[in-house]
């Protein structure tokens, strides 16, 4: 059965959408429950179609397929809609979680296409791969850990992102998955595995804040004006990669250490009174 949760989320995002306007982003979030796996065990496939947005329009499909030669689970988008794809051997990227999905894929060494058949995984069978005789197995899939796949789709003009949580067998013959969701505000980004909210992004507290120096060396100051209240901090990087947090209260400063920064431009989001600001840090060294 599933149930289908309407909520609020933050954006926390990068490059030039860190500066957008004011926004309430909500998140439309499936829960699969119970798990569903699919399991091929005998020659041919077996085919989950995927609905993220619930408009009876299918999105993608998952498939376990087995062949004479291979064992694999395979990812084709639908209808228009685009996943994170890579490699020569077209694969399905694996995203992590907290990684923001957008237009723009930086930090996943992935592009986005609308190519049917991507794999996860694929475990060749009997010969093995080429040029060997051990079987070779490929892809971006190759733990029982879960993952996230991340999808886009077209209504109307406007792009709508969202992830599938998904995890695969080890002999690439099964795949089981956990949940998903999709950003409702069209041409907005969702970090892989959001379900919920924090804070509204607010553009007027966002300029109520101030960093300096910027860029920073070793060392950064967070000048809160008179958002001074249990505050949170929180810095990433440019792949969603949260390498800071702390909490204050009633304080007019965060002092933060830099010098174990690399060198680059990360994301300093600050959240206060149910709003939350995002600011771009550059260290350089």
């Amino acid at each position: 059965m599933k149930k289908q949760l309407l909520k609020k989320v933050y954006t926390f995002i990068t490059t030039a959408m860190l500066f957008s306007a004011s926004a309430n982003a909500q998140i439309v979030y499936t829960d699969v429950n119970p798990d569903l796996t699919i399991t091929q065990s005998s020659i041919g496939s077996s085919v989950h179609i995927l609905d993220i947005n619930n408009d009876t329009i299918t999105d993608a499909t998952l498939a376990a397929s087995k062949t004479i030669s291979a064992n694999a689970v395979l990812f084709g988008t639908s209808s228009g809609s685009e996943a994170l794809m890579c490699c020569p051997i077209l694969q399905a990227r694996a995203i992590n979680h907290n990684v923001a999905i957008g237009s723009n894929p930086n930090g996943t060494n992935a592009y986005w296409s609308n190519n049917q058949n991507a794999r996860l995984r694929q475990v060749p069978l009997g010969g093995g791969g080429p040029g060997g005789p051990n079987p070779i197995p490929f892809g971006d899939w190759s733990t029982l850990a879960d993952r996230y796949l991340a999808i886009r789709f077209l209504v109307g003009a406007d792009w709508y992102y969202g992830w599938v949580r998904v995890s695969v067998s080890v002999g690439g013959n099964s795949f089981t998955i956990r949940d998903y969701a999709y950003n409702s505000l069209p041409n907005q980004p969702i970090l892989a595995g959001q379900t919920m909210t924090t804070a509204i992004i607010d553009n007027s507290f966002t300029s109520s804040i101030n960093l300096f120096p910027n860029p920073a060396d070793n060392h950064l100051t967070i000048d809160l004006g008179s958002n001074n209240r249990k505050v949170q901090v929180t810095i990433a990087d440019m792949t969603g990669k949260v390498i800071y947090t702390t909490k204050a209260t009633d304080t007019e400063r965060v002092e933060v250490n830099t010098s174990d920064f690399a060198e680059g431009i990360y994301v300093v989001q600050i959240e206060a009174g149910g709003l939350m600001g995002t600011k771009k840090l550059i260290v350089q060294k």
